[in-house]
């Protein structure tokens, strides 16, 4: 029932870094080294075409915020895309554009501090991540700084807020639930997100969201409700959990009135709406895999030894003539049965969409041990596996095959945990091995479906109130991170950056925001939608002038 031998596991958390030179600058200066230098740029000019730059507003979550490196710092909200787009507008008539600016170099880690104590200087422990090229991997930095309120709140054009999901932008008194708004609401008691941006009246406006209402849920492994009754009917009163997976009713209401609001104050707006990224190709979902278990022969061997009584009563579970409503079928069974082999393995998990075999470990302690029943301390060492398999490598379901991806999802959140021990007196209780690693860490067959059902609905909403509308464009931002994980990464101004976090990636160390050129890329696409839209003019960003990880 359990694992004799200790276990020497080491599990490197950031499998998607590799290094093919010393540093990112180092690829860079290789490439701009053979493209041949201007004396005399002329200066940067741009036109507006039929947009009104003039009043720029974001609405948006973290990533149009800058959060980056797990963190909202100075250095990634002045690389937001944003920011940059704003600076570009300003050659064609735009306006201020002022953002909620953090003054921290390092910001406040919103993985690892007390996110409910944000404005604690206490609670204000890590910094943001940055990439220890020693490990490698990214390392939290410990000098940190606690969130600050911003002077005039009513001047901020970047409304976007960390954490906030799509059925949250119209919710009055918002700043009293999410202290990144807090911190620059115009009343926190009654002022909500949209509220505050129809006060700036805005001429032309970015609008992403809707990440966050599938995110949530991803990222917790599936834990939350998932806004469907059990009729299989939306059911909004699920998505005031903040894990929901949200409902499409809600979704749907909130986009559609905000935009009648937006629209209604002023029907010669005009902008760009984003659709929401199939999520599970981000670093966050693929940096960890499914066999993640590297174990030489004797520790496959010895690990074998201790599951077999285990693999042995859930045969004996398929008898239906004994154990009756407390059978299970022979399908689960071979399902749930646990071997390892030399080499890389499959993890074991907890999988809640199990038949719960607590009450029949149960009754097997009724029963004599001479005829097949348990003794109370193998019962006991039964518990942690009363939902437990291990993961899968191969797609059930055909219609995910398109996406490329594992019949199951690890997430990075459990790179620390595998290799651990459960409990520090118990070598045999390795996470991922002897113990299960936590139903909050991986996504199944089912939940992946599901996800994607539920982005592809959010969605086609998004691109049916973009044709609704005559001054808003849609940005396909699916397509663009789906391309760039597809081909294995995207080509700028002569460099081929990555689709992870190492230092030719696009991504920043905690795996789920872009960093300062993964926005350089999204600005530069952006206008390039709306020069095809508005006939506006806009520079580029010459993407090579923006880092990727930092390294200190």
């Amino acid at each position: 029932m359990t694992i004799y031998k200790n276990i020497l596991y080491f599990f490197l958390l950031f499998v998607v870094i590799t290094f093919a030179c010393d540093s990112e600058d180092d690829l860079i200066d290789d490439v701009k080294a053979e493209t041949p230098a201007t004396s005399d740029p002329d200066p940067l000019t741009g036109t507006a075409g039929s947009a009104d730059f003039t009043t720029y507003v974001s609405f948006g979550n973290s990533i149009a915020a800058g959060l980056m490196d797990a963190a909202l710092y100075t250095r990634g909200q002045e690389s937001s895309f944003p920011n940059l787009m704003a600076a570009r507008f300003a050659l064609a008539g735009g306006g201020t554009f002022d953002q909620p600016d953090i003054n921290s170099a390092n910001g406040f880690n919103t993985s690892l501090n007390d996110i409910t104590n944000a404005f604690d200087p206490e609670a204000a422990v890590f910094g943001r991540f940055f990439l220890d090229l020693s490990i490698p991997g990214p390392v939290a930095t410990t000098s940190a700084d606690p969130l600050n309120f911003v002077d005039d709140p009513s001047s901020i054009s970047n409304l976007a807020i960390p954490g906030m999901r799509m059925i949250e932008l119209t919710v009055e008194g918002y700043g009293t639930l999410n202290p990144f708004y807090a911190r620059f609401t115009t009343d926190p008691t009654t002022q909500s997100v949209l509220g505050q941006g129809l006060a700036k009246a805005p001429t032309f406006m970015t609008f992403w969201l809707g990440n966050n209402d599938v995110l949530l849920w991803a990222s917790s492994g599936g834990s939350g409700p998932i806004g469907i009754d059990a009729m299989g009917m939306p059911d909004p009163t699920q998505d005031a959990t903040p894990n929901a997976l949200v409902s499409t009713a809600s979704f749907d209401a909130t986009i559609d009135g905000s935009m009648a609001a937006l629209f209604g104050t002023n029907p010669d707006l005009k902008g760009v709406i984003l659709n929401i990224p199939n999520i599970t190709l981000i670093p966050f979902f693929q940096a960890v895999t499914w066999n993640a278990i590297p174990l030489d022969a004797t520790t496959a061997e010895v690990s074998n030894a201790g599951y077999a009584g285990y693999n042995a009563i859930l045969d004996a579970l398929t008898d239906a003539a004994t154990f009756g409503p407390l059978a299970i079928t022979q399908d689960e069974a071979d399902k749930r049965k646990i071997s390892f082999t030399a080499g890389d393995n499959p993890i074991v998990i907890v999988d809640d969409q199990l038949t719960d075999l607590t009450t029949a470990f149960d009754f097997l302690t009724t029963v004599p041990v001479e005829m097949g029943g348990i003794t109370a301390e193998q019962r006991a060492s039964l518990e942690p596996l009363v939902l437990a398999r291990q993961t899968k490598s191969v797609v059930q379901d055909p219609g995910l095959a398109t996406f490329g991806l594992p019949a199951e999802i690890v997430t990075l959140s459990a790179g620390s945990l595998l290799g651990t021990l459960a409990d520090p007196d118990n070598p045999a209780s390795v996470i991922g091995v002897g113990v299960p690693l936590g139903d909050q860490f991986t996504l199944t067959t089912d939940e992946i479906g599901l996800l994607l059902s539920r982005i592809t609905a959010f969605n086609s909403k998004i691109a049916s109130v973009a044709d609704t509308y005559p001054g808003l464009v849609l940005f396909d931002a699916n397509a663009l991170f789906t391309s760039i994980a597809v081909n294995g990464g995207i080509e700028a101004d002569g460099f081929m950056y990555a689709p992870d976090f190492s230092p030719n990636g696009i991504f920043s160390t905690d795996g789920i925001h872009p960093n300062p050129a993964g926005h350089a890329i999204v600005a530069n696409q952006i206008m390039d939608v709306i020069e095809s839209e508005f006939g506006a003019e806009l520079p580029a960003y010459d993407v090579t002038d923006f880092t990727t990880v930092l390294s200190q």
